[in-house]
C-alpha cells in the first residue's frame, strides 16, 4: 500500500473531486445555420442548462469554505445554471477534404446552499473560453466508406462507452479553495472540454477502425494530468464489437493539487479489452470490459501499482412490446488498496470515466455523486428497465421512463461490514418544442454497515432533481 484509501478513508475532497455529472441529455437539436456557401457553412450552436437539486444529506465533512457555510450531514438545496454558445464551422476543400472548426464560451455558476459534497458553496458564477478546436478530414466518398479524422485543441471527447474517458471533470467550485474553483456547476458539468487534445480517428471501411489520442485536463483534482494511448476495434455489423486500448499516463503538472492519491499518471499503463455482441440473437446484448493498470516507474522506484476493473452486462429488449421496454443487469468490479500490502498500490484509477446516460458510469445518484463510492474499491450489482413512451404530450413527446436498484459493496477496508447500501432510482424524459430536455428524478440510498461506519448514522438518503437543457 502507497497510501491508506480505503473506501471511506480517502478525503472528502478526493471523494467529492473524483465524482461528477451523472445526468445524460438527449441528443441536441440542429444548429442555427447562419452562412451557406462555396463550401462553407457556418452555424450558431448553444447549450443551455438548468437544474434545481434537494439532497436530505451534505456530505461536506472537509472543511474550508464549505464549513463555514452549512453543517456537515444536514440536507441541503441549490441550482445550477449554465450557457455555451458559439459557432461552428465546415469548409469542403475538395469532394474528399475538409476543414471544420468550434469556438464557444461557457457561462456557470450555482445559488443556494451548495452541492451535497461541499464543492460549491451556492455563490459561485464566471465565463471563460469552451471549445476552441480545428480538424481536417478526408474521406473516400462513400457512404461507410474510409475516413482520416484529425482534430486539435480545446474539445470533450469520448472513448468508447466512456468506462475511460468521457470528457473532464467535474465543474467544482469555492467549496475545497480556490484552486479548484471553476464557478460551479458540479453536477451539470458543464466545463467538460479537455484544455489540449490531439484526437485521430481512422474508420478503414472494412471492420477494423483506429484512435489514437493525446489529452491533458486542466482540472486541478487530478493535478492536470496527461496521458496518451491507442485504440483499435474491430466493428461486425451483425455480432458486435471487440477492441483493445491502451494508454500511457505521461505526466502530472501539479502533484500539490492532486486529490486522489493512486492518480500517478507518469508511468501508469492502462490495458484494456472490450466488447459487445447479440451472438446472433435478436434484442440480446452482451457487453463487457476488463481493465488493468500498473506503474512501471513507481516499479522501478522500490513500488507498485497493480489495479483492475471489470464489468459485464446482458440485455433484452422487448421490441415488440409497448414503451419498447429494455431490461439489463450488470456487476462492475473496481479494485481498492489492500492496506496489508506494504509498498503495493492497488486502488484502480479511474481516469476520465464519466456519464454517457444514466447509471453508466458515474453508477447511481447519491452514490456516484455525493456519498461514495466512486468507481474505486467497490463492487456494484445494477438491476435496471428503461422504456420509451414517445407519447405526444401537445408540446412535445414523452420520450422515457425508467428506473434502476443498485447494491454497493466496498472490497477493501470495511471496518464492521462491507456492504455500503442500496440506491433506487426512477426519472422520466421528456422532449420539449423540438429542442427542449426535460427530466426529473427520484432516487433514494438505504445505508448499510460500510455506509454507517463512515458517516455514523444509517438515515435514508433522498434525492430530488429536476434538469432542463435547451439546445441549438
Amino acid at each position: 500500500m502507497k497510501l491508506t484509501k480505503s473506501a471511506m478513508s480517502v478525503s472528502a475532497t478526493a471523494l467529492a473531486l473524483a465524482a461528477g455529472s451523472s445526468f445524460y441529455a438527449a441528443s441536441p437539436a440542429d444548429a442555427v445555420e447562419i452562412y451557406k456557401g462555396n463550401g462553407t457553412v457556418i452555424e450558431f450552436t448553444a447549450e443551455i442548462g438548468s437544474g434545481i437539486f434537494h439532497v436530505t444529506e451534505n456530505y461536506n465533512t472537509l472543511g474550508g469554505y464549505g464549513s463555514t457555510q452549512k453543517t456537515p450531514l444536514d440536507s441541503t438545496s441549490w441550482a445550477e445554471y449554465y450557457g455555451i454558445m458559439g459557432f461552428k464551422f465546415t469548409h469542403d476543400l475538395d469532394k474528399n477534404f475538409s476543414v471544420y472548426g468550434a469556438l464557444t464560451g461557457v457561462a456557470n455558476g450555482d445559488t443556494g446552499q451548495g452541492d451535497a459534497i461541499g464543492s460549491t458553496i451556492g455563490d459561485e458564477g464566471g465565463v471563460q473560453v469552451q471549445d476552441a478546436y480545428g480538424g481536417v478530414k478526408w474521406t473516400d466518398g462513400t457512404e461507410g466508406g474510409a475516413s482520416v479524422n484529425l482534430s486539435g485543441g480545446r474539445q470533450k471527447w469520448v472513448l468508447g462507452d466512456g468506462f475511460l474517458i468521457a470528457g473532464d471533470q467535474p465543474t467544482g467550485g469555492k467549496g475545497f479553495g480556490e484552486s479548484y474553483n471553476e464557478d460551479g456547476g458540479y453536477y451539470m458539468n458543464p466545463r467538460r472540454v479537455f484544455g489540449t487534445t490531439a484526437i485521430l480517428n481512422v474508420e478503414t471501411g472494412t471492420p477494423l477502425r483506429f484512435d489514437a489520442f493525446y489529452i491533458q485536463s486542466e482540472k486541478a483534482q487530478n493535478g492536470k494530468r496527461a496521458i496518451a494511448g491507442g485504440n483499435i476495434d474491430y466493428v461486425d455489423k451483425t455480432y458486435g464489437t471487440l477492441g483493445f486500448t491502451y494508454i500511457r499516463g505521461l505526466s502530472v503538472d501539479r502533484e500539490d493539487l492532486e486529490v486522489l492519491p493512486f492518480t500517478e499518471s507518469d508511468g501508469l499503463n492502462v490495458y484494456n479489452v472490450h466488447g459487445n455482441s447479440s451472438f446472433g440473437i435478436k434484442d440480446f446484448n452482451l457487453a463487457g470490459t476488463f481493465v488493468w493498470q500498473n506503474n512501471d516507474k513507481l516499479s522501478s522506484a522500490g513500488q507498485d501499482h497493480e489495479a483492475w476493473a471489470w464489468y459485464i452486462s446482458p440485455s433484452y429488449t422487448f421490441s415488440s412490446a409497448t414503451w419498447t421496454p429494455t431490461l439489463y443487469y450488470r456487476f462492475a468490479s473496481f479494485s481498492g488498496d489492500d492496506a496489508t500490502t506494504a509498498g503495493t498500490n492497488e486502488g484502480y484509477d479511474p481516469l476520465f470515466y464519466g456519464a454517457t446516460g444514466y447509471n453508466t458510469w458515474f453508477i447511481g445518484e447519491i452514490a456516484a455523486n455525493y456519498s461514495g463510492p466512486f468507481s474505486s474499491n467497490e463492487d456494484v450489482h445494477s438491476i435496471g428497465l428503461k422504456t420509451v413512451p414517445d407519447i405526444d404530450v401537445g408540446i412535445g413527446k414523452w420520450t422515457g421512463l425508467s428506473g434502476y436498484v443498485n447494491f454497493y459493496s466496498i472490497r477493501e477496508g470495511g471496518v464492521n461490514g462491507d456492504y455500503f447500501g442500496t440506491e433506487f432510482a426512477a426519472y422520466a424524459e421528456f422532449q420539449l418544442f423540438d429542442n427542449l430536455y426535460v427530466a426529473p428524478l427520484y432516487s433514494v440510498l438505504l445505508p448499510g454497515q460500510a455506509y454507517e461506519d463512515a458517516f455514523g448514522r444509517d438515515d435514508a438518503v433522498h434525492n430530488f432533481q429536476l434538469l432542463g437543457i435547451l439546445t441549438y
